[in-house]
Parts: structure tokens; C-alpha cells; sequence
């Protein structure tokens, strides 16, 4: 049984109402406040013998010691440890492969620790973590030859080569189904490009045609413009026809008014 050390009090002298930050913000409010005056009231408040988390160092005036540790895992000889998901993809090997894809990691944990280990002392489970006795972190064939009976050991080399194949199994799949739906991707993107060339393909001779109305319909506007100037010519050269006969015509009633008055 590991016995978990509560660190409240420390907690409380870092953070306390009368704690080392208080007295921090309340020195610091001071005009004649300095480290030598922060140091001396921390002294005066915590350098007592009731006080275990507070020390004064030896040597300097402007320095504090705040004693703080780990809980009792590390002390206890647990200085490895490792979350359930990484001990059992590292470890699951060393059982049956039925045990592999267990939901419940913490169980698997379990399972690998106690077949493997039959000491209890060189592990311990804890909530989310396994913690391991110094020197079972790295778990290797020297280390466990003698704790796997008869064949075992070259069950578990089995196992580990099973396992990688199934890996590389797994993984030659998953590239197997990217390049199925890479594939499909690029036949539907093949078929998109078609139809857009064929779209492109009719609008281009729509295009086409288009223009050519357009140059047919400009060829009719300039004829027919020419046509028009044609006319207004003609028509400003009867005007001026029109105007020499008129005047001839006055021109020949004066001469005509005038034989009239002549006696004969």
C-alpha cells in the first residue's frame, strides 16, 4: 500500500491568507519596501521549528527555502510509470493476443503486470497509471526469460511478430482504401472534366455562331447604311434640281408678263 502525501500545507504557506504571496503583495505596497525587508518578515513568520516546509538558507540574506515533494509514489521505489494506454500498446504482447483488444486498458494492465511479474512489490497500479519499480520500465528479454515458463519466450516473439504483421496488415488496408476513394476521386473528377469539355465544346459554337450572326447583322447595317447615304445624295441633288427648274420657271413667267404688256 503506497501512502499518498497531503501537501496542503505547503500549499498554504506558498498561498495562504498570511502565506508567503500575501506577505509578497503587502510588501511590495510599502514605499520602503526591498527584498532584504520581504526576506526578514518571511524569516520572522516561518523560520520557526513548528514551520517544516519554510527554510533559511545558510548563505545569503535575500534567499528562502520552501521545502515541497512529490506524493509518496516516487519515494516508495515507483519512479516509472506510464498512462494505462501507453503500458498496454507496449506491453500487451507479453499476452495471448485475446486480450489485445480489451476496452478496459486498466484490466489489460492488470492482466500484463500479474503474468508477467509475480512479485506484486515491483508494480503498482494506480489510477491512471502503472507504476513500476526502478528498473522494470524498459522490459526485455533478459529481464523476464526466467519469469516466462517453458516455450513462452518464443511464444512472445511470435506474438510481437504476429503483431506487427498485423499492423503492417492494418496499415496495408488503410493505404489500400485511401487509394480505392483516391481512385473514385479521380474518375469523378475525370467524368466533371468531360462534361465540362463538352459544355465548353457547345458554347464555343454557340460562340461561334453567335458571331457570325453578329458579322452578317453588321454587314446588312453597313450596306443598308450605305444605302441611305446613297439616297441622301440623290435626294439633295433633286432638291437642287428642283430649285434650278423652279427659278427657270419664274425666270419664264417674268419674260412671259412682260411680252404681255408690250402694244402690238
Amino acid at each position: 500500500m503506497i501512502e499518498f502525501s497531503d501537501n496542503q500545507p505547503c500549499i498554504e504557506l506558498i498561498q495562504g491568507r498570511l502565506g508567503i504571496m500575501a506577505l509578497l503583495d503587502e510588501d511590495s505596497r510599502l514605499p520602503s519596501g526591498s527584498d532584504a525587508t520581504f526576506i526578514a518578515k518571511l524569516n520572522k513568520n516561518f523560520d520557526i521549528p513548528s514551520q517544516k516546509f519554510y527554510a533559511k538558507p545558510r548563505f545569503g540574506t535575500t534567499d528562502f527555502i520552501v521545502r515541497h515533494y512529490a506524493v509518496g509514489v516516487t519515494n516508495a521505489g515507483y519512479p516509472n510509470k506510464l498512462e494505462y494506454e501507453q503500458f498496454a500498446a507496449r506491453y500487451d504482447i507479453l499476452v495471448s493476443s485475446d486480450f489485445w483488444e480489451m476496452p478496459d486498458k486498466k484490466a489489460l494492465c492488470i492482466k500484463i503486470v500479474t503474468s508477467v511479474l509475480a512479485d506484486p512489490s515491483k508494480y503498482h497500479v494506480g489510477k491512471t497509471k502503472v507504476f513500476l519499480k526502478s528498473g522494470q520500465k524498459n522490459i526485455k528479454k533478459s529481464q523476464f526469460a526466467d519469469a516466462l515458463p517453458g516455450s513462452s519466450w518464443n511464444k512472445w516473439t511470435l506474438r510481437l511478430q504476429a503483431k506487427d504483421v498485423e499492423k503492417v496488415k492494418e496499415r496495408t488496408v488503410g493505404l489500400e482504401a485511401k487509394v480505392v476513394s483516391l481512385s473514385q476521386a479521380l474518375r469523378e473528377k475525370t467524368l466533371e472534366a468531360m462534361e465540362m469539355a463538352e459544355k465548353s465544346s457547345s458554347y464555343e459554337a454557340t460562340v461561334q455562331s453567335l458571331k457570325e450572326k453578329l458579322e452578317a447583322s453588321d454587314n446588312k447595317f453597313k450596306s443598308a447604311a450605305a444605302d441611305l447615304l446613297a439616297l441622301k445624295k440623290q435626294l439633295t441633288q433633286l432638291k437642287l434640281e428642283r430649285d434650278v427648274i423652279r427659278a427657270e420657271k419664274e425666270r419664264f413667267a417674268s419674260i412671259v408678263d412682260q411680252a404681255m404688256l408690250q402694244p402690238l
